[in-house]
C-alpha cells in the first residue's frame, strides 16, 4: 500500500507543487450532468465517448486501485509586442513546450521514485488525453473548486495550472479530502468578459459559442466566423483572465520551458501565409501543433475579416 506522506515527499522531489488523491469509484455524482448536456447539445466534437464510461476510471486502467492527482501552474504572463504589425494573440495554454509533455514528465518522475520502493506498481497517467473527466477528478482529490466559467479554481494558484491525473494498481492510505464548493459567490466577471456570452448563467457552456473552441474547430459556419473575433489564434484566455482568483494567484508558471514571445504574438499576415517548415519551427512544440497550420492560418485570415468589418461598422 502506498503512503500518502511518501508520495508527497516524493512530488516534492519531482517538483509537483499541487497533489491530492482520490478513491477509484465512477464518478457518478456527474453522470446526470453529462448526459443532460448530450441531450441539450452542449457536448463538443472532442467528446465522443458515452457519459457512462468517461465517469469510470476501470475503464481506462482495470487494475486501477488508486488516483494520484497532481496541478502544474504554468506562465500566463509577457509583455505584448509594441510594434504596429498585426499581431493574434495564442492563450497561454499554449505558451512554451506542450503541457501534455511538461506534465508527462513530471509524473513519469514521481512514478520512478514511488517504484524504487515498490517495483511492481504499475500506473497509467493522462493529461487531458482520455475520456476520464480530469477537473472532476482534480475535484473530488481537493485540489479545486468549479468557477462559473467551468474551469477548476485552487485557492492558492487559481484556474491557470494542467491536471495529470495518475491511476495506480495499489491502494493510497491517505487523508480524504472535502471536495471543495464554489466560492463564486455573487461574482460574474468571468460571464461578463466571455465575448459571445457562451457561459449562460454560470456553470454551463454553449461550446459553439466559445471563442476557444471556435478556434479549434475544423470547419466554421459564416456566423461562427464571426463569432470568432479579433483576438485569438487559438484558444481564449478571457474568462480566466477577469478571474479574481487568478488576479490574487501565485504564478508559479513563470520558469514554463521554451516560451518564445514571436511565438505567444503572432503576426496575423505571416501566420495566414505560414508554410508547414515555419509551423513547424514556431509552433511544433506547443499545444496548438495538433491542429496544423490550416486551422491556425484560417483563424488568421478570419481575424483580419473580422477587423476590417469591425473598422466599416465604425466609419
Amino acid at each position: 500500500m502506498l503512503k500518502e506522506e511518501k508520495i508527497r515527499e516524493a512530488a516534492r522531489a519531482a517538483g509537483i507543487e499541487m497533489i491530492g488523491f482520490a478513491e477509484p469509484h465512477p464518478l457518478t455524482e456527474w453522470l446526470e450532468i453529462l448526459e443532460k448536456r448530450r441531450e441539450q447539445g452542449r457536448i463538443t466534437s472532442f467528446e465522443r465517448t458515452p457519459p457512462s464510461r468517461r465517469v469510470d476510471y476501470s475503464q481506462a486502467f482495470p487494475k486501477v486501485k488508486g488516483i494520484i492527482v497532481i496541478g502544474v501552474p504554468y506562465c500566463t504572463e509577457l509583455p505584448e509586442p509594441e510594434d504596429n504589425t498585426a499581431h493574434g494573440r495564442m492563450a497561454s495554454v499554449a505558451w512554451g513546450q506542450d503541457y501534455h509533455e511538461v506534465v508527462t514528465e513530471k509524473m513519469n518522475g514521481l512514478m520512478a521514485l514511488l517504484k524504487e520502493t515498490a517495483p511492481s506498481l504499475e500506473y497509467r497517467s493522462y493529461v487531458d488525453n482520455s475520456r476520464l473527466l480530469d477537473r472532476a477528478t482534480a475535484w473530488r482529490a481537493g485540489l479545486g473548486f468549479f468557477g462559473k466559467n467551468n474551469t477548476l479554481i485552487n485557492p492558492e494558484y487559481g484556474s491557470f495550472f494542467f491536471i495529470g491525473q495518475i491511476l495506480v494498481s495499489s491502494l493510497i492510505d491517505f487523508k480524504h479530502a472535502v471536495p471543495l464548493k464554489s466560492q463564486c459567490g455573487t461574482c460574474q466577471r468571468c460571464l461578463m468578459a466571455c465575448p459571445n456570452q457562451a457561459l449562460g448563467e454560470g456553470y454551463t457552456l454553449e461550446p459553439e459559442r466559445c471563442v476557444s473552441y471556435l478556434t479549434q474547430k475544423k470547419k466554421l459556419t459564416p456566423e461562427e466566423e464571426r463569432l470568432l473575433g479579433v483576438t485569438y489564434l487559438y484558444g481564449c484566455d478571457d474568462c480566466q483572465r477577469a478571474c479574481p482568483w487568478n488576479i490574487k494567484s501565485s504564478d508559479g508558471g513563470q520558469a514554463w520551458p521554451d516560451i518564445a514571445p514571436e511565438s505567444i504574438y503572432p503576426g496575423l499576415d505571416e501566420t495566414e501565409a505560414i508554410s508547414e517548415s515555419d509551423f513547424e519551427e514556431k509552433f511544433g512544440k506547443t499545444a496548438a501543433a495538433w491542429r496544423g497550420k490550416d486551422v491556425l492560418a484560417r483563424n488568421a485570415r478570419i481575424i483580419k475579416n473580422n477587423l476590417k468589418n469591425h473598422a466599416k461598422d465604425k466609419n
